[in-house]
């Protein structure tokens, strides 16, 4: 048998709301008081005299929704809106190759935040923005002493009485009308975080201004478009008004995404766009944050809407710049409110020069000449020839060898041997083989092939020998230093026999780790040296973005202080950068775990063909293959090369 249980709250907003988990609501009802435990964000809503319905089976004096069955709504004019059970929904975001096959997949789940670890979650992310001492974003208070810090982490123990209860308090920059959704990854591996994402979602901002291109300012532009009850009454801070008193008057038909905040090494993959698109949903079913009147409008206020389609690509339009000169766009979630969309930009002279579109890709304007014929390789070989002797070690060291029969041996051996091979041009090349088998050689007889490359190895070699310690031993031994350069390169980089035919227009860039490097200045900002290559900061942020670091924070940090692992991201980066039609790239994401190497690789490979580049790919890595879907793979093994199309049998 379900009871219901009717009645209006009588408590205030500071004892409805205690953190954002934990907060109470006190009912009057036909039966005496009834006291409902729930999270405080939801709690601090449901104000002074708004009538409540309790559903659910043996209801009580006390009800603590962690723990019981039960429905709550809250009515407003004329209707009942669901409460609680929070919002949940699930999705599936699949990460394909170029044919259409998955190459790996998220199971995502979109909540309302509503435990203590989620909030703990949301300033752990938060930090990814507000990274300086400066930009502290988060207050813990001790529950003993009542002390309130600021940290970026939650404190170990209480500063004044040494308590380690300490609990967050607040997360600044929010308002006691915000509401949270966090993203869940529920197939994440031991190493992954079990929460990637979050948006906050607020009422709409009091007030608006529209800049015009020639600098004027139209004043309250969105209430002369969609009508001014669609925003108003918000919640807006005035004299004589307490918190109670704002988020009771508060009832709009419009939501505002304050923040969509995605962890760094989860961007670029398409997790942001999922998280907006679940937070739409969540408004639109729970007319989030005031649960009151039916929802028209999402509203975004976004510098970053600029530099990626994160909005656009789940239906956002763009309609103007504010005031202070940020993008603002709309998602319409009623008829009505695409109707007053599409006469805007119909009849605005400045919205229909840019139809409701801020962003567009710049990767384009990387200037690529596709290689204007394939490359062959005819009749190559390359063998190498290594001496051992004994001469130097212990006495039970030659023992040992002796007893093996390599006192004296000297080795002869095809790395590779009668290699005739075609690459042919805008495809991707992945080269796989065992260890020692050739695939390095493969690659660097390409690169020797190329007359400026190996002019760059030689200066390179040059100043290495040059320097004053090297330079006198070698003079000791009468060795000349640049016929050793010559004949270093010759041997590293040029057949025995056989040749290598590059198209005229070649314009290489390689990766050879500890051989073969893009110069990159250690200790410029990441930003700045792909800016310096691309002189357009857009492109520089989206090359950065797609290559797998999607942390605005890092940007400014100088390449010196990365991990192997981002300094990798970035190389790649600058060799997409430099508009080169092939890229040679040996140990690609060697410095990755296995998740981030996919979704760099998927996303590399996608660059490359957007851009018309040949690629040629040395990687013992499964997983990277299936996510790079190179068009070819070349097989080496000790001396034979051979070549079949990827995903043939």
């Amino acid at each position: 048998m379900t009871d219901v249980v009717k009645g209006r709250v009588v408590n205030g907003y500071q004892d409805r709301r205690r953190t954002y988990w934990d907060g109470r609501v006190v009912l009057d009802t036909e039966d005496g008081k009834v006291t409902v435990r729930m999270p405080g964000v939801i709690a601090g809503w449901l104000t002074k005299g708004t009538e409540v319905k309790v559903e659910g089976r043996s209801i009580g004096d006390e009800v603590d929704v962690f723990e019981a069955d039960v429905e709550i709504h809250r009515r407003h004019d004329d209707e009942w809106v669901q409460v609680w059970p929070p919002f949940e929904a699930e999705a599936t975001l699949e990460r394909t190759d170029v044919l259409g096959r998955e190459v790996y997949r998220y199971e995502l789940k979109f909540r309302e935040a509503i435990h203590r670890e989620d909030y703990e979650a949301i300033v752990g992310l938060e930090q990814y923005h507000y990274a300086s001492e400066k930009d502290v974003v988060a207050v813990w208070r001790c529950a003993e002493c009542g002390r309130t810090v600021r940290e970026n982490i939650k404190p170990e123990k209480c500063p004044k009485c040494g308590s380690r209860n300490v609990y967050l308090w607040a997360i600044r920059g929010s308002l006691p009308a915000s509401r949270f959704m966090v993203v869940e990854l529920q197939n994440a591996e031991e190493y992954e975080p079990d929460i990637v994402a979050y948006v906050r979602v607020d009422p709409p901002i009091p007030k608006m201004n529209r800049r015009l291109p020639d600098g004027g300012v139209e004043r309250n532009i969105r209430e002369k478009v969609f009508g001014e009850d669609w925003f108003h009454p918000t919640f807006e801070p005035r004299r004589g008004k307490t918190v109670e008193d704002i988020l009771h008057e508060c009832d709009t038909h419009v939501a505002r995404i304050a923040r969509v905040v995605v962890h760094p090494e989860y961007r670029a993959d398409g997790i942001g766009r999922e998280s907006v698109r679940g937070a739409v949903r969540w408004i639109k079913e729970r007319r989030i944050p005031e649960m009151k009147s039916e929802k028209h409008l999402v509203e975004v206020i976004a510098q970053m809407a600029r530099y990626h389609p994160i909005f656009e690509s789940v239906g956002f339009v763009y309609l103007w710049d504010t005031g202070s000169g940020r993008p603002y766009l709309v998602k319409p979630l009623t008829d009505e409110a695409k109707a007053k969309v599409r006469e805007f930009l119909r009849k605005d002279p400045v919205a229909r020069q840019h139809g409701g579109r801020l962003y567009v890709s710049r990767l384009r304007n990387i200037e690529v000449e596709p290689l204007e014929e394939p490359i062959r390789i005819e009749d190559l070989n390359k063998t190498f020839t290594t001496e051992l002797d004994v001469s130097g070690l212990p006495e039970e060291l030659v023992e040992l060898l002796r007893a093996f029969g390599v006192i004296h041996r000297k080795i002869q051996q095809y790395v590779l041997q009668d290699v005739n091979l075609e690459i042919e041009p805008e495809k991707i090349y992945v080269v796989v083989g065992p260890s020692g088998a050739g695939k390095t050689t493969l690659a660097r007889m390409i690169m020797g092939a190329d007359p400026e490359f190996v002019e760059g190895m030689k200066r390179k070699l040059l100043e290495e020998l040059s320097s004053p310690v090297v330079s006198r031993a070698l003079s000791t031994l009468g060795v000349d230093v640049r016929e050793l350069a010559d004949e270093l390169v010759r041997e590293m980089y040029e057949p025995d026999d056989g040749e290598v035919i590059l198209p005229d227009n070649l314009k290489l860039a390689a990766m050879i780790p500890g051989e073969v490097e893009p110069e990159i200045p250690p200790y410029k900002p990441i930003i700045e040296i792909l800016y310096d290559v691309t002189g357009d900061a857009s492109l520089a942020a989206e090359i950065l973005n797609r290559s797998g670091i999607a942390d605005a924070v890092l940007y400014r940090s100088p390449y010196e202080r990365l991990s192997p692992g981002q300094k990798e991201r970035v190389r790649l980066a600058r060799m997409i950068a430099e508009g080169a039609n092939l890229l040679v790239i040996d140990e690609f994401c060697s410095h990755l775990d296995p998740k981030t190497a996919m979704r760099v690789a998927r996303n590399f490979s996608s660059m490359c063909r957007e851009l018309g580049i040949t690629a040629l790919i040395i990687t013992h890595r499964p997983e990277v293959v299936d996510a790079l879907a190179p068009d070819y793979m070349i097989y080496v093994g000790h001396g034979v090369v051979g070549k079949k199309r990827y995903g043939a049998d």
